[in-house]
């Protein structure tokens, strides 16, 4: 069972990577829509994974979407840190 706190920061990555990838990353490569689905975090708060869907016209458009997501980890990573206030970020 999670606490309130590890809900409250799901909430707020869910939140920080869906607006830096619709708003801040400018890969012609994105196309489609992307939906972030869930975010699990561990008990101590210093790791979290990020599960997304895409929704984009073919196979071939999603997995390229999907490799520019990846190529831009270091961005998300970096807009998660100056969104999410804390010792672990």
């Amino acid at each position: 069972m999670e606490s309130r706190r590890q809900l409250k920061m799901a909430r707020v990555i869910r939140d920080s990577v869906s607006s830096t990838i619709s708003n801040r990353l400018s890969d012609p490569r994105i196309t489609g829509l992307v939906s972030i689905t869930e975010v699990d975090i561990s008990p101590d708060g210093k790791n979290a994974t990020v599960f997304l869907s895409i929704f984009a016209v073919d196979e071939p458009a999603a997995k390229k979407t999907f490799q520019a997501i990846q190529h831009a980890i270091g961005p998300i990573q970096a807009a998660l840190g100056r969104d999410i206030p804390g010792r672990n970020c």
